[in-house]
C-alpha cells in the first residue's frame, strides 16, 4: 500500500518536539510530533510505502529508544489517516 498526503498544510514548528499543523482543506489544526511532521513532509513530495517512510524518517527515530520503530511508524500512519491527513 502506498500512502499519500491529502492536504497541503501549514506547519509551525519551533523545534521543541511538537508542531502545529494547519490543514488547509478542512480548516482543522493538529498538534503533532516531529516524526509525524516528517512523515507529512515526505508524503507531500511523493507516495510511499510504510517501509519507505521508515527509511525516510530514520534520522528522526534515532533518539527514540525502547520502542519498535516499525510499530511507531504504523501507529503514526494510523493516527494521521484517522485525522484525514493521509490516505
Amino acid at each position: 500500500m502506498l500512502w499519500h498526503s491529502c492536504s497541503d498544510g501549514l506547519v509551525y514548528d519551533r523545534q521543541e518536539g511538537l508542531a502545529v499543523f494547519f490543514d488547509k482543506v478542512s480548516g482543522n489544526t493538529h498538534l503533532v510530533d516531529e516524526v509525524a511532521i516528517n512523515i507529512l513532509k515526505v508524503l507531500s513530495e511523493s507516495s510511499l510505502s510504510s517501509g519507505a517512510i521508515k527509511n525516510e524518517c530514520i534520522d528522526h527515530l534515532g533518539h527514540i529508544s525502547g520502542v519498535d520503530h516499525d510499530q511507531l511508524i504504523e501507529d503514526i500512519l494510523f493516527e494521521l489517516h484517522s485525522l484525514d491527513l493521509i490516505e
